[in-house]
């Protein structure tokens, strides 16, 4: 007969074994966890049943010891990792140290978990975008509700996730194996000024007035090297986009010459200082997609210039525009590995 359980409470009713933690007791499967673990199976084996049912006492903390057994179990752990939250890395890490406690193959473990951290920091820009719309919608209705604006505690930190890419990722990578979720999390960490520091908030150096924030604490010194290499490079590569590659792509396009003066006009007027103006934040992703987003015929975006060079300059040489803009984002995007140094990451001593 099929196993019935309760999937929150982890009480299977065929289970031949209870696993008491301080504040929480599973009735479990002997033959399962034993299969899966060789400490398990050393405690079955010593263990002095009290009752019909054998009682091991165990420390373990509940939530992550139970996100344990649900991952032994090869249950559905969509509904015990939230999505998006802060300390979704943190809570997927202490509980892997919980597995490799128990002595359960590291590898299989990881796989099951990893997933839940490239989702939060995904590694397609059509993934990093959604989860901007989604922290920018968030923000408003919080904003609305007139709440802590930023959502801080309600959206993924980056240095989480660095710190667990060299704790539970492999030791040995190359390029084409960099944890899918690290280029995201640096770039995110990248654009955060200095006084997002959480330590620095906390002892009364900074105010983040609601903003995200990271905690740099958990950061090596070669992940501050790789978060250093990022800056520059990514700096350098919106500025030759501002100073010099859209200037050259929009004067070599065939539209007419008061169409390109329109649109060396607004760019000089007012893209150039989106992507590199002296307040700017490191973000030139979302500085290029607000800029796609201007030139489009229904924008609903109304900057002065924007909608004077839509009056000047046709749809179709703003669409090419658009479009080549739109490849800037992709190559920047497909580029990160290479500007953090991630390819270096595990090999810095």
């Amino acid at each position: 007969m099929a196993s019935t359980y309760n999937t929150y409470n982890l009480l299977f009713t065929d289970g031949d074994f209870d696993l008491a933690l301080p504040n929480q007791t599973y009735r479990v499967h002997k033959a399962i966890l034993a299969e899966k673990s060789q400490v398990f199976a050393d405690m079955f084996l010593i263990a002095q049943p009290e009752s019909a049912v054998p009682v091991i006492q165990l420390e373990d903390e509940q939530e992550t010891f139970a996100l344990f057994l649900h991952a032994l179990y090869n249950h559905d752990l969509d509904s015990y990792i939230p999505q998006y939250q802060r300390n979704t890395t943190k809570l997927i890490a202490r509980t892997l140290d919980v597995s490799n406690k128990y002595e359960v193959a590291a590898n299989p473990m990881l796989d099951k978990f990893t997933p839940y951290i490239n989702r939060d920091w995904p590694d397609t820009l059509a993934g990093w975008d959604a989860v901007e719309e989604y922290a920018d919608q968030l923000r408003k209705r919080l904003e609305e509700a007139k709440e802590d604006p930023g959502g801080n505690d309600q959206l993924p930190e980056p240095a989480s996730a660095i710190r667990f890419a060299y704790l539970y990722a492999p030791s040995e990578s190359t390029m084409e194996e960099i944890p899918k979720y690290l280029p995201a999390a640096f770039y995110h960490l990248a654009r955060l000024p200095p006084e997002a520091d959480v330590d620095a908030t906390a002892r009364g150096f900074w105010d983040v007035e609601g903003g995200r924030s990271a905690i740099f604490s958990l950061l090596r010194h070669q992940d501050m090297m790789c978060l250093y290499n990022g800056i520059y490079n990514i700096r350098n590569t919106a500025a030759e986009i501002a100073f010099k590659d859209f200037q050259e792509a929009a004067q070599g396009d065939e539209a007419a010459e008061s169409e390109k003066t329109a649109m060396l006009e607004w760019w000089k007027l007012f893209a150039i200082q989106r992507l590199v103006g002296p307040n700017e934040l490191l973000d030139p992703l979302a500085e290029l997609k607000r800029l796609v987003d201007l030139l489009g015929e229904g924008s609903q975006l109304q900057e002065p210039e924007s909608i004077v060079l839509r009056e000047r300059a046709g749809a179709a040489y703003r669409k090419r525009m658009q479009k080549w803009l739109q490849k800037q984002r992709e190559d920047i995007w497909k580029d990160l590995p290479r500007k953090f140094s991630l390819f270096e990451f595990f090999y810095y001593s």
